[in-house]
């Protein structure tokens, strides 16, 4: 499969081609043309950026597979950070925990709703079995962690996404309580 890969960054092109891609560089302004001359038949995008730029116009499908979220951070160096009184930290902390818990669910809820604006327009949404996605992107897993992304960072990330969903699956009152998504659901959809 032809996918599109940003133009400059070589360690990712090698991570999709140990995924078994065929990775086309591009600068992000040939993407629609790319699309639409069939240069490239995917791209791995956020649905509210393919929503947002018309993009999905030209590539007609949409597989099934939550692929990510934009992350950002606010860095504070440290020497800043130790000039806010030390009673101020823990406050400013919880602010911060709020917001962001605010920008993720506004973030899903956008994704959402992009996913279902597109299908309106006549985007197909294809499913896929999510395990051999997972096993082929996890081929570029030796590629990534390294030459995109630092090693210790990359390792961190994986701990917290597998502490994460050993989480999710423990038992909780409040999980037994909840009940599943109704049928159509854009939850229940996306699962």
């Amino acid at each position: 499969m032809k996918t599109f890969a940003w133009d400059g960054d070589p360690g990712t092109v090698k991570a999709w081609r140990a995924a078994g891609f065929q990775p086309v560089v591009l600068p992000s302004t040939e993407l629609v043309p790319a699309l639409t001359t069939r240069m490239i038949d995917c791209v791995g995008q956020l649905p509210l950026y393919m929503l947002t730029t018309r993009a999905f116009e030209r590539a007609h499908h949409l597989v099934d597979l939550p692929w990510g979220f934009v992350l950002g951070a606010t860095v504070v160096r440290r020497e800043t950070w130790e000039r806010v009184p030390a009673d101020l930290r823990p406050t400013l902390l919880a602010i911060a925990a709020e917001a962001g818990e605010r920008i993720d669910a506004d973030a899903r809820r956008l994704e959402g709703e992009a996913i279902v604006a597109m299908a309106r327009s006549g985007l197909s949404i294809i499913p896929v079995d999510r395990g051999a996605w997972s096993a082929a992107l996890e081929r570029a897993w030796p590629v990534l962690r390294g030459e995109v992304v630092p090693a210790p960072f990359f390792d961190a990330v994986v701990a917290a996404r597998d502490a994460c969903r050993a989480a999710a699956l423990a038992p909780t009152p409040e999980r037994h309580a909840t009940r599943a998504a109704p049928e159509g659901s854009l939850s229940a959809t996306r699962r």
